[in-house]
C-alpha cells in the first residue's frame, strides 16, 4: 500500500519519520500508561488503549491510495517460488536477512538477561527501566538525524552503525554504573533506527513493486524466526555460563557479525541511486515509489 504513497525520492525522510514516531510512542506510550493506571485504573487504561486502536483504524481508512496496477494473478504457489527466487538473486538483500536472522537471535537473549542484570546486581527494575528508556530517546534523536542523511552507498554506512549496538550487553556484562548502560543503549538504539531506516529505503528502491510484497514477507520471516530461539536458549545459557558471560558472548559475536557483513562486496557497494528499470516501472504504474512509508526496528527487520 505504501508504494502509492510516497515517491521514491522521499522515502528515506518518510521511513526515519515513521521510525521517530514509533520511538517517540515508545517514551510516551509507557508514561502515559502510568498516569492511567495511577488515576482510573488498569482496566480502564486498557478500554483507553483499544480506543487508540479504533482511531488507528478510522485514519487508515480514510487515506487515500492512488491505483496501483498489478499483473495477472498467477498460482500462490508460482508467486511464492517467483518471490524467492527474487530475494534470493540479490545478494546484498539475500546476505543482510542472514544477518539479521543471527542479530535477532542474540537481541533477543539480551532482551532476557538484561532485566536478569538489573535485577542481581543492580537493585531492582529501575536499571532496566532507565535502559529501556534512554534506548527510546536515543531511537528518536537518530530518527530526526535520519531524514537528514543521503549518504551515496547506504549500507556502507547502516551495518557499522547498527553494529554498535554491542555496546549495550558488554556494558552490562562489564558491570558497568548504570548512567554508561543508558548512554549504551541510547547509542545502541538510535543506531539501530538509522541502519532500518537505510536499510528499508535500500529495498523499496531496488526491488521492483511487483515483488516488493514477497521479498518484505520473507525478509521478515527469515530475519525473525531465530528471534523465538533467542528467548528460548538464553535461560538455558546464562544457568550454565551465568548470564555476565553470556551477554559478553553476544556482544562480542555482534562485533564479529558487524565485520562479515561489511566486508561483502555487495552490501558494501550498493548505491543510493534508483535503478532505471525499477524508476521505469514506477512511472508505468502511476505508483510513485516502492513502499513509501516508513516501517518497524525489526525493526527490527526488523532488524530487519
Amino acid at each position: 500500500m505504501l508504494s502509492a504513497l510516497v515517491k521514491r525520492d522521499d522515502l528515506q525522510q518518510a521511513n526515519a519519520l515513521q521510525q521517530t514516531s514509533s520511538a517517540a510512542a515508545g517514551v510516551a506510550g509507557p508514561a502515559v500508561a502510568g498516569v492511567f493506571v495511577a488515576t482510573i485504573g488498569a482496566g480502564w487504561a486498557i478500554v483507553a488503549d483499544a480506543g487508540t486502536l479504533f482511531v488507528s483504524v478510522v485514519m487508515l481508512s480514510l487515506i487515500q491510495f492512488r491505483h496501483v496496477p498489478r499483473a495477472r494473478p498467477e498460482n500462490w504457489v508460482r508467486d511464492l517460488r517467483d518471490g524467492w527466487q527474487d530475494f534470493w538473486a540479490r545478494d546484498w538483500f539475500r546476505d543482510l536477512v542472514i544477518g539479521a536472522s543471527v542479530f535477532n537471535l542474540l537481541y533477543a537473549v539480551y532482551l532476557v538477561l538484561g532485566p536478569v542484570m538489573s535485577r542481581r546486581y543492580y537493585g531492582g527494575v529501575g536499571a532496566w527501566a532507565s535502559t529501556a528508556t534512554a534506548a527510546a530517546i536515543g531511537s528518536v534523536l537518530a530518527g530526526l538525524v535520519a531524514t537528514r542523511l543521503r549518504p551515496r552507498y547506504p549500507l556502507r554506512l547502516a551495518v557499522p552503525l547498527s553494529g554498535l549496538f554491542f555496546l549495550t550487553p558488554l556494558a552490562f556484562a562489564a558491570l558497568l554504573p548504570v548512567p554508561v548502560i543508558a548512554a549504551s543503549a541510547a547509542i545502541g538504539g538510535g543506531m539501530l533506527v538509522i541502519f532500518t531506516t537505510l536499510w528499508l529505503t535500500s529495498v523499496q528502491q531496488h526491488v521492483p513493486d511487483q515483488m516488493l510484497s514477497r521479498a518484505t514477507s520473507y525478509d521478515w520471516f527469515a530475519s525473525l524466526i531465530t528471534y523465538p530461539v533467542g528467548l528460548a536458549i538464553a535461560g538455558p545459557l546464562a544457568a550454565a555460563a551465568g548470564p555476565r558471560r553470556v551477554l559478553l558472548a553476544v556482544g562480542v559475536l555482534l562485533i564479529i557479525e558487524t565485520c562479515l557483513l561489511t566486508a561483502v562486496p555487495s552490501i558494501r557497494n550498493l548505491s543510493n541511486a534508483i535503478p532505471a528499470a525499477a524508476a521505469d516501472a514506477s512511472g508505468a504504474s502511476g505508483a510513485s515509489g516502492a513502499f513509501g512509508a516508513p516501517a518497524p526496528v525489526r525493526d527490527p527487520d526488523q532488524l530487519g
